[in-house]
């Protein structure tokens, strides 16, 4: 009782201070208040999901976790729930051909695109480097093998989630997808007209300036918070938020290899989002977004 009335006097204080216009003079001032406030809900979280305040509670977890999962491989089954979607297979992934060293030097935010659908073979590649099941067997699920991915996550437990908003495409329909790493395709959320998803997906960002006229994909990284939690407990939160970071950074080294462009987005609305993938906001909820396609270089501001 007691905490559920520290929260919702710290939503009271939220919305207060947010009704302020904001002003460059008195900003930092602002800010230093809110900063100064007992209670603020970011530092609670931050200092009772560290590794001193959470043992011996954080090491039972563990323990307790790794007796269950030997009898129990489904903990690994990275999408339970949606099994009965239909699966399109993506094509065998070619090789990518730059260096590392090139693709990093070359990395950079690109804001501006132009329409260029993009072919399941060039999608193909971009979650197979960025995702897909490239490294040693972790477990069977009905006799389905669930392998490691080119990037790390605590436990191996793969608590984010990715979908695809294919918002132009060459030889696939236009849609919501789920990446079923462990069959290498796509499991169909929903299919929708080009024009009519686009105008959907615009209402993600808020005021933010993005457009997604001539984006070809929308990456949409969710997290799947309870398969951490149930291992590394409330510490487990975090452990999800770095992954999505690490995930994030291969589809776009892996983008950047194939010549397109990506921009990153942390401000997606997870009201608007979540619905719309699906998911109900608590167990399973947005984290981040990526969006993707063909930077308009050479054009003009409208991507032409």
């Amino acid at each position: 009782m007691e905490q559920t009335s520290i929260v919702q006097d710290l939503k009271n204080i939220s919305l207060e201070l947010n009704r302020h216009t904001i002003r460059t003079d008195n900003y930092f001032q602002d800010f230093s208040r809110k900063e100064n406030l007992v209670g603020d809900i970011s530092e609670i979280f931050h200092e009772n999901t560290k590794v001193q305040q959470v043992n011996p509670k954080f090491v039972r977890s563990i323990e307790h976790f790794s007796q269950i999962s030997e009898k129990n491989n489904g903990i690994y089954n990275p999408s339970a729930k949606r099994v009965d979607r239909p699966l399109i297979d993506l094509p065998e992934p070619e090789p990518l051909e730059h260096s590392l060293s090139d693709v990093i030097n070359a990395r950079q935010s690109v804001r501006t695109f132009k329409r260029d659908p993009i072919t399941a073979e060039s999608l193909s590649r971009v979650l197979w480097y960025g995702c897909g099941p490239v490294g040693d067997t972790l477990a069977s699920v009905n006799d389905v093998e669930v392998r490691g991915r080119g990037y790390p996550s605590a436990g191996g437990l793969y608590p984010v989630e990715p979908y695809v908003i294919l918002l132009d495409g060459d030889d696939l329909n236009t849609g919501v997808y789920y990446y079923e790493a462990s069959e290498h395709g796509l499991r169909t959320v929903k299919q929708m007209e080009r024009g009519e998803l686009v105008e959907h997906v615009q209402t993600f960002t808020g005021g933010d300036t993005l457009s997604f006229d001539r984006v070809s994909v929308l990456f949409v990284l969710t997290g799947s918070f309870w398969k951490n939690k149930i291992k590394y407990g409330p510490r487990g939160y975090r452990f999800t938020l770095l992954e999505a970071g690490h995930l994030a950074q291969n589809l776009q080294l892996v983008a950047t290899a194939l010549g397109y462009g990506t921009c990153n987005s942390g401000g997606l609305d997870e009201s608007r989002v979540d619905p719309f993938l699906g998911v109900n906001g608590v167990d399973e909820s947005t984290i981040y977004g990526i969006l993707f396609g063909t930077p308009a270089s050479g054009g003009d501001d409208n991507g032409n």
